[in-house]
């Protein structure tokens, strides 16, 4: 299976959604005998561009390295590589959807697949240290979910 995270920018909530999915998922060891793979990408992102410095610094509070990470824009191959889209917010959705004519039941809000809510993971880009912990935490808590959702 192969699922990729998209936001805005890939320097923020994506490669954060990533970090953590993979996270969880060494930790829970194997899921159903199948091979995950996990990308991020940004609809507007600069490739090449690194991951925000407070994300770097709250993955890091996590034990979490992506510090390294490179933003993608987001293209067809990845559309087409994904077996699950998993964006940040409705309109991201939307305009992927739009863009790429992927069939709905390919991609979902990080939300509404993990809880079945309809709601936005917070944008922190430029707003503060507290505001990244928090995306972060919310993030967290609803790659819990997926990651019992899969297994």
């Amino acid at each position: 299976m192969h699922i990729l995270f998209v936001c805005s920018g890939n320097t923020c909530r994506s490669p954060m959604a990533e970090a953590l999915f993979v996270q969880q998922l060494k930790k829970k060891k194997t899921i159903s005998g199948d091979e995950i793979i996990a990308q991020s990408a940004g609809i507007y992102a600069l490739h090449g561009s690194p991951a925000s410095r407070e994300a770097v610094k709250v993955m890091a509070e996590m034990d979490i390295d992506i510090s390294n990470h490179q933003a993608q824009t987001l293209h067809e191959d990845l559309v087409q590589w994904a077996d699950l889209i998993l964006t940040m917010t409705e309109a991201h959705s939307r305009e992927i959807i739009k863009e790429y004519d992927v069939p709905v039941g390919k991609i979902c809000t990080l939300a509404k697949f993990s809880r079945g809510e309809h709601a936005d993971v917070i944008d922190p880009f430029a707003a503060g240290i507290q505001t990244y912990r928090q995306c972060a935490r919310q993030i967290k808590s609803m790659i819990g979910e997926i990651i019992k959702k899969i297994s």
